[in-house]
């Protein structure tokens, strides 16, 4: 396969070709509208996005079902490669002329305050509970709920506050009344890795899309 490939090129320019992605909801929205404007010029080009069970990605990337999947670092076997693609930090939003939006957050205040949880599980707590859990403090969370855009709806109608990845955050705040702020102490980041199976990763084709990816993020 490998000699093969070396005398079969990939054009993005003339051959059809369909990449199948997986990406949960919040990777939608800060992947596929810059992927879609690069690959303008390349009209056979066809994405299908979907969300997978994490359990179920690296039989899928095996089956070549899936070529690549975008998600948080995961435990993979050795037959699964990953790439760091973007490490992104968390920030609050709040609504706009929310009463704790006139400076810099103390932790007193942000402890007063009532917050939002955006997880797909029914309880636990999120990473930045972890952290904060570190420092012998709990916030008091309002509501728990599966999607970071509903949450941003609830923060920009209420006084509560949301803690989110600030590339989404931002995407959202364009178009909607909420300010970002400051966490009042540093939490943890959320490392955003592309992964691929080692059976196909030296296809042209796949080797193009990747780097695509990577200048994306």
């Amino acid at each position: 396969q490998g000699a093969v490939n070396q005398f079969h090129a990939f054009d993005p320019a003339s051959q059809r070709k369909t990449y199948s992605l997986g990406l949960r909801d919040i990777l939608e929205s800060t992947f596929l509208p810059q992927l879609m404007k690069r690959l303008v010029p390349y009209p056979e080009l066809e994405i299908v996005s979907q969300r997978i069970p994490r359990r179920d990605m690296e039989t899928q990337l095996a089956a070549g079902k899936l070529d690549f999947a975008v998600d948080v670092l995961l435990p993979v076997s050795n037959q699964t490669s990953h790439q760091l693609l973007r490490r992104d930090r968390l920030v609050l939003v709040a609504r706009s002329d929310h009463p704790l939006t006139g400076g810099k957050l103390t932790m007193e205040e942000y402890l007063k305050a009532k917050h939002v949880l955006v997880s797909s599980r029914t309880e636990g707590p999120g990473i930045e509970d972890f952290e904060l859990s570190r420092l012998g403090v709990q916030r008091d969370i309002r509501l728990r709920c599966q999607h970071y855009f509903a949450a941003c709806r609830v923060a920009e109608e209420t006084d509560l506050l949301l803690t989110m990845p600030e590339t989404y955050a931002r995407i959202i705040a364009e178009r909607a009344s909420l300010t970002l702020m400051d966490p009042p102490t540093e939490l943890p980041s959320i490392d955003v890795h592309l992964y691929w199976h080692k059976a196909y990763e030296k296809e042209p084709a796949l080797i193009w899309f990747r780097e695509q990816l990577r200048e994306i993020a």
